[in-house]
């Protein structure tokens, strides 16, 4: 371990590009966290020490170290030291921001690179909405997404395991999936099972093990809510109702082999038309700047998922319910699923664990989703599409298991610009 000299030495070099403004914002925001001496912070110490032991993670450690930094004890540098987490979470310190290593972006065809400006980056305390509060520049080429003044405007703020209810206007980005199944006497039926987000007005992701061959995926409905009855009211607002449009096209990822969840479960629809937004049916936003991209898995990261899924009571859900879970190390989460390959580990998010809450049968294809505010504006983003998990849904230690949506962005961006 470095001596508490060149710690010193090493974490004075590093604040010293820090002004005093950033310094006075950066004073300790969590309650459970203490300024004390760097000398006797074991936890900063072992981020200095890991940067030894793997000098790629020196970035994002000093970045770290300058969030903790909160003044001086004459020459002696203090840290928020943080303390580990006591409330039986599954989830644990690491020395990196993210739950796993940055992955790369997988591509099948050559991407289109988003040219931007460099980014000002302010990494803040884990909560359910992430905030950016200095101003990023915005990609120079005009975008194939909707901008942010249309996505992700939920304005309110059961298979959903240990959900609740939704208001009939939240998440407007979600669709239900309409099959056309076969009967063994040659005759056929129509069903609902999987659920899909809309991107474009044109467009939804899915997850590509919900559109398999014995059964076509023939249109899907959006502004659902209650599937029992669609136009009843709740909560003093009264629904639209129900605007079913049929699928022009279907594209799944071509790294997905069935019936192998663990790499390229996610695909694309195409409608025939285009929808028209209203307060109902409203596209999420998708990871595209830097500084989303970067709240995709973090640590302590909470997230939300919702659907009309088995509920606890074993039932399918006739109201869209939502549950909040909470990010988990993918080290934890193959130890508790160990069929997942380490070579997926980059393409995954789990998420969960924790007793009663998951998503489950049913909700498959359905959003993993954050609010994030960037340039003092909040937006929900399309961080993970429902994929798989244990048989036995909202079980304790048992995370679920959700395509990472960032991983196949430049895949996502080409499929929707042809």
């Amino acid at each position: 371990m470095m001596d508490y000299i060149k710690i010193s030495t090493l974490l004075l070099v590093i604040l010293s590009t820090v002004n005093a403004q950033m310094i006075k914002q950066n004073l300790c925001a969590k309650s459970t966290d203490t300024c004390q001496l760097l000398s006797e912070c074991d936890f900063a110490l072992k981020l200095i020490n890991s940067i030894r032991d793997n000098v790629s993670t020196k970035g994002p450690i000093i970045q770290k170290l300058q969030e903790l930094h909160c003044g001086f004890r004459g020459r002696s540098p203090l840290v928020c030291c943080s303390t580990t987490p006591s409330d039986g979470s599954i989830v644990y310190y690491q020395t990196e921001d993210t739950a796993t290593n940055r992955p790369k972006p997988l591509t099948t065809t050559t991407p289109m690179p988003m040219t931007t400006e460099p980014s000002k980056i302010a990494v803040v305390p884990p909560s359910t909405v992430s905030e950016l509060t200095e101003e990023t520049a915005s990609p120079v080429e005009p975008d194939v997404f909707p901008g942010r003044n249309i996505c992700g405007q939920s304005i309110s703020n059961d298979k959903i395991i240990g959900g609740s209810i939704t208001a009939i206007d939240e998440y407007p980005w979600m669709a239900r999936i309409k099959y056309l199944v076969q009967n063994s006497d040659g005759s056929t039926k129509t069903r609902y099972a999987c659920s899909a987000t809309l991107i474009t007005d044109r467009h939804l992701v899915t997850a590509a093990h919900c559109l398999p061959r014995k059964q076509q995926a023939v249109a899907v409905s959006l502004g659902d809510w209650n599937i029992d009855s669609p136009e009843e009211c709740y909560g003093g607002v009264c629904p639209d109702p129900p605007v079913e449009i049929e699928i022009e096209s279907i594209v799944k990822h071509p790294a997905y082999k069935a019936p192998n969840y663990t790499f390229g479960d996610i695909a694309i629809l195409k409608l025939k038309r285009p929808v028209t937004f209203t307060d109902f049916i409203q596209p999420i936003c998708l990871p595209t700047t830097e500084y989303i991209k970067m709240q995709d898995y973090t640590h302590n990261s909470v997230y939300w998922t919702a659907g009309w899924g088995v509920t606890e009571f074993g039932d399918a859900s006739m109201v869209k319910r939502k549950v909040d879970i909470e990010a988990v190390p993918m080290d934890v989460c193959r130890a508790a699923l160990p069929y997942i390959p380490e070579s997926s580990s980059q393409s995954l998010i789990c998420a969960g664990g924790r007793q009663g809450k998951d998503s489950c049968s049913g909700d498959s294809g359905g959003p993993l989703m954050r609010e994030v505010k960037e340039n003092y504006k909040a937006n929900w983003f399309l961080y993970g599409v429902t994929s798989f998990g244990s048989k036995r849904c909202g079980s304790a230690g048992i995370p679920g298991v959700y395509t990472r949506v960032t991983v196949y962005m430049d895949w996502i961006r080409n499929i929707v610009q042809t």
